[in-house]
């Protein structure tokens, strides 16, 4: 359908680069008000050129720890996380005070198998600051062990994050999936609703955040 409107505009305007830049201009309308693509891609687009000043910065004087982090935290967020380690690594030997450390070691040692360090280091963050983030940390722990499906421990950390930060439709649909997947029904049905509930009175910034889970949370309570 989309090509023959295509077609049609572009018999009707005689210039198909015209076509182009309208349909990107329609899709920018509604990917704002419903999909939530476009901040992504810009973000990535940041996080680019982040990445390469951090390293410029880093040629000069390696010995700064706040940008080996930095780059490191860059990195893992890029989902690079091989890459975070070389940094994240260097900066641990002299800033272990610092929860971010810890947590985005953590999240690298996770991302490239090493579970029982990464466990380790992201349960660090938590005992160190237990809002850290609004509770991210609890959050990521939470999808890891439901992505290994230890259940229990996901539920744990997911009802913890959900307790902290309570306006997270990412939150309840992790922890609603969990709570399906240990069998409790009525239990994960209130989480997807709450998913749900949460992201229809969020601000317009934190729904193109949350949209997605939405979502999901949607498609899981059409099957049941």
């Amino acid at each position: 359908m989309k090509w023959i409107l295509f077609y049609f505009l572009m018999v009707l305007t005689g210039n198909p680069l015209l076509v182009l830049i309208l349909f990107l201009i329609v899709y920018g309308i509604l990917d704002r008000q419903y999909f939530g693509f476009f901040p992504r891609l810009t973000r990535f687009f940041r996080r680019g050129q982040e990445i390469r000043r951090l390293i410029r910065t880093l040629s000069i004087n390696p010995n700064d720890m706040p940008a080996q982090l930095a780059l490191g935290r860059a990195y893992v967020l890029d989902g690079q996380a091989e890459k975070a380690l070389p940094p994240l690594e260097t900066a641990f030997t002299r800033m272990k005070e610092f929860a971010d450390v810890h947590y985005y070691l953590g999240l690298a040692y996770l991302k490239t198998g090493r579970k029982a360090e990464g466990i380790e280091q992201v349960l660090k963050t938590i005992q160190m600051d237990p809002r850290f983030q609004y509770g991210e940390p609890c959050l990521r722990l939470g999808e890891y062990y439901l992505s290994v499906k230890e259940y229990q421990k996901a539920r744990e950390m997911l009802e913890h994050f959900c307790s902290i930060h309570t306006s997270s439709s990412e939150g309840y649909y992790y922890l609603g999936s969990v709570q399906m997947a240990l069998g409790n029904k009525e239990e994960a049905v209130k989480s997807l609703r709450k998913a749900i509930e949460v992201f229809k009175i969020s601000p317009r910034y934190k729904k193109q955040i949350d949209r997605k889970w939405t979502w999901k949370a949607r498609r899981i309570l059409a099957t049941l």
